[in-house]
């Protein structure tokens, strides 16, 4: 596409052979300019389809150059078209990581010794559709074996269920975490506690980066 500068924007200097661009056309670069054509003379001062004919020059927003009649004056309209691309150089935007605030799976939540009544649970499935990445943080307290499973689920309900990663605490290791970037639609935690003696005190907790 192109426009064509308006009466105002430029100045011409008919002796010089020179046209100013002023006004918001100051930008204006050599090659974003199309044709240049003195109405008044019906003369054609710059064609960029026949450049090796219409050599002309530009300095700041002065183009110099023009090879126009000799009875031509400075009052005379002169006809600027010019490409309406400012740039061919794509701009890239860069999205700015939005980090979420911590999502409480667990908090200090006691599981039972393996296997009596709640000692594995799931917590609240996580919302992941809009999520580029999943950081888990887990604690464990007492239990000598503890089985933290990640799964990804295709709906809330969990009709289908995708083993994403496994974390294993213990009395040595209390503390664990992950990050996951190939994330499904949801996201599910399921703590389990295999100490068949001792109950455990858990914490995990979620962080979504969109």
């Amino acid at each position: 596409m192109s426009i064509f500068i308006p009466s105002g924007s430029y100045s011409y200097n008919a002796s010089a052979k020179t046209l100013t661009l002023s006004g918001d056309f100051t930008t204006i670069t050599l090659e974003r300019i199309i044709s240049i054509r003195n109405v008044t003379r019906k003369t054609l001062l710059y064609d960029r389809t026949q450049m090796y004919n219409y050599a002309i020059s530009m300095t700041g927003s002065v183009i110099s150059g023009l090879n126009d009649a000799s009875a031509a004056a400075n009052g005379d309209k002169i006809q600027i078209e010019v490409d309406t691309v400012f740039s061919s150089v794509p701009v890239l935007v860069t999205k700015i990581p939005v980090l979420s605030a911590p999502v409480a799976v667990f908090t200090a939540q006691n599981f039972p010794k393996s296997p009596d009544a709640g000692y594995t649970a799931a917590g609240t499935v996580i919302d992941t559709s809009q999520c580029i990445k999943l950081s888990i943080a887990a604690s464990n307290a007492n239990s000598t074996s503890l089985t933290i499973q990640i799964n990804g689920l295709n709906t809330a309900a969990g009709t289908m269920r995708i083993p994403l990663y496994v974390l294993t605490l213990n009395t040595t290791t209390t503390t664990g975490g992950c990050v996951i970037v190939d994330l499904p639609p949801y996201v599910e935690i399921v703590v389990t506690n295999n100490d068949t003696v001792t109950a455990a005190t858990v914490t995990v907790t979620a962080v979504k980066t969109s």
